[in-house]
């Protein structure tokens, strides 16, 4: 584990990029000791004021493009990949942000109240996109897509296995969608899906000029989609400059052994010299303790960053104990 102190960041909210929102935020952000902020690109005012006010703070700016999985598009999906990435340069040309954050430049995820297997083949795409992709492999993926769907309306119910815990890690789901669609074909679609997320990336990196970084939300698990470009972090390392992982929705209910597993998992999915941030959305103030046992358990793990949103809910005085805890020796 390195001895040096992990890095930190904010992440601002729509509403945090104006008036006196925007004042509080960046002064959140000095009693963290943060030296970035992270938040979503636009064309507005609000953009450019908050890119120099952020600046003028001495925080280096990382500005978040949304991807068309966001709005339910395949990554093959032509005009929907090109409209990312032109999304994604045009930030860049435009503001000059020391980097550029990829959000929802994956798959699209199902949004069904199932466990991980069934979300995965519910929102499985066969697209003439996809189709093509399959086609150059040999594999029908429009007929695999409509098994899929098949497989979910015959689970009846939200786990794919009927009484049994529901599948959610990948070395589970990995093993019963061998079962279900042959090892052969399983191995190929995955490998079809993760080409298609580097052909994504490329089409950004393209784009972007010197001196901007790129980096991306990720998961180590290749049948998570949404927000993050899920698995292929091998090959996506060589694109990108660094991952974002997100962490748990309610960190005041978390379990701190869980999200270090976590982030180890993801680190050892990917190349040695990758570069993790994790990002953390704080609870109250009354879930302090909570996020401080997290914060410990999380840097353990070998993180080069950790982000914080909603850090205008804490004092400045809550804020530097989180960066004395930042601070101990990993």
């Amino acid at each position: 584990m390195s001895g040096s102190p992990i890095g930190l960041a904010i992440e601002l909210a729509d509403e945090e990029r104006s008036g006196a929102a925007r004042t509080r935020a960046l002064a959140a952000a000095k009693a963290l000791g943060a030296g970035g902020v992270a938040f979503a690109a636009g064309d507005d005012d609000a953009t450019r004021a908050t890119i120099d006010a952020a600046k003028g703070a001495g925080l280096a700016v990382t500005l978040q493009v949304a991807g068309g999985a966001l709005a339910g598009k395949c990554p093959n999906d032509p005009d929907a990949r090109t409209a990312a990435a032109a999304r994604a340069g045009d930030a860049a040309t435009k503001h000059a942000p020391a980097a550029i954050e990829l959000v929802g430049f994956g798959f699209p995820e199902s949004r069904a109240a199932l466990d991980g297997a069934l979300r995965f083949l519910d929102a499985l795409c066969g697209c003439a996109g996809c189709a093509r992709r399959g086609a150059a492999r040999k594999l029908d993926v429009a007929k695999l897509a409509a098994k899929g769907r098949k497989l979910v309306e015959a689970a009846g119910g939200a786990s794919a296995t009927k009484g049994a815990p529901p599948l959610e890690r990948p070395e589970e789901i990995g093993p019963w969608l061998v079962r279900q669609l042959g090892a052969g074909e399983a191995a190929v679609l995955l490998s079809v899906r993760r080409e298609s997320l580097v052909a994504q990336v490329q089409d950004v990196r393209r784009r972007l000029p010197p001196g901007v970084a790129l980096r991306s939300v990720a998961h180590p698990s290749p049948f998570v989609g949404g927000r993050a470009l899920g698995g292929g972090l091998v090959a996506l390392a060589d694109l990108l400059d660094g991952f974002t992982l997100d962490g748990p929705a309610d960190l005041a209910t978390a379990d701190a052994k869980s999200l270090a597993a976590a982030v180890k998992s993801a680190r050892t999915a990917a190349q040695p010299s990758s570069a993790f941030t994790l990002r953390l959305a704080l609870p109250g103030p009354e879930g302090r303790d909570a996020t401080k046992s997290l914060l410990r358990a999380a840097i353990g793990e070998g993180l080069a960053a950790v982000r914080f949103a909603g850090t205008s809910r804490w004092s400045d005085t809550d804020l530097a104990e989180l960066r004395a805890v930042a601070a101990a020796k990993r």
